[in-house]
C-alpha cells in the first residue's frame, strides 16, 4: 500500500503531491549543500546584500550602519581590503560621530588580528583607546569652553 498524497492547490489550482516532492527535493538539495548549487545560491545572495548595503549608504552617506554592516558582510566572505576600506571611511567621514569611529577602529583591530597582522591591531587599539579617553573627558566637563577645546583635539587625533 503506498501513500497517498493529499490534493494540495496552489493559487486555486489543484496540483500534484508528487510536485511538491520534487520541490522539497531541489530544497532539500540546496540547503544540504549540493555544492554547485549552493555556491551560486551563497554568491547570488552575497552580491544582493552588497547591493543592497550600496543602495542604504547612497541614501545615508553620513550614516555608520550601511558600512559597518557592508564591512561585516565584506569580513564575513575574507575580502578584508573592502571591509578595512569601509571602516576607513567611517573613520574619516566628519559627520559619522566620533563613538562610532571609535567602534570601526575596534573592528579594524579585530580584522587585524584575524589576518595576524598584530603591529596594526596594536595601533587600531592605540588610535580607539586614545579616542575614547577624548570621548570620556567629554562627557565629563561641564565647561562649554573646555568641552570644544576637546573635541577639537577629538577631530586631529582621529
Amino acid at each position: 500500500m503506498g501513500y497517498e498524497y493529499e490534493k494540495r492547490s496552489f493559487e486555486g489550482k489543484p496540483v500534484d503531491g508528487n510536485l511538491f516532492l520534487e520541490i522539497r527535493e531541489e530544497l532539500n538539495d540546496i540547503i544540504r549543500g549540493s555544492r554547485p548549487r549552493r555556491l551560486e545560491y551563497e554568491k547570488s545572495s552575497q552580491a544582493m546584500a552588497l547591493d543592497d548595503c550600496d543602495q542604504f549608504i547612497k541614501m545615508n552617506p553620513n550614516d555608520s550602519e550601511g558600512f559597518f554592516f557592508r564591512a561585516s558582510l565584506q569580513k564575513k566572505y575574507k575580502n578584508f581590503d573592502a571591509a578595512l576600506e569601509d571602516l576607513d571611511t567611517i573613520i574619516e567621514n566628519p559627520y559619522i560621530e566620533l563613538l562610532f569611529k571609535i567602534q570601526a577602529m575596534g573592528e579594524k583591530a579585530k580584522i587585524y588580528l584575524e589576518t595576524k597582522d598584530y603591529q596594526n591591531v596594536l595601533r587600531e587599539c592605540e588610535k580607539s583607546r586614545k579616542n575614547l579617553l577624548i570621548t570620556l573627558r567629554i562627557l565629563k566637563c561641564n565647561n562649554y569652553e573646555r568641552k570644544l577645546n576637546f573635541l577639537k583635539i577629538a577631530a586631529t587625533v582621529s
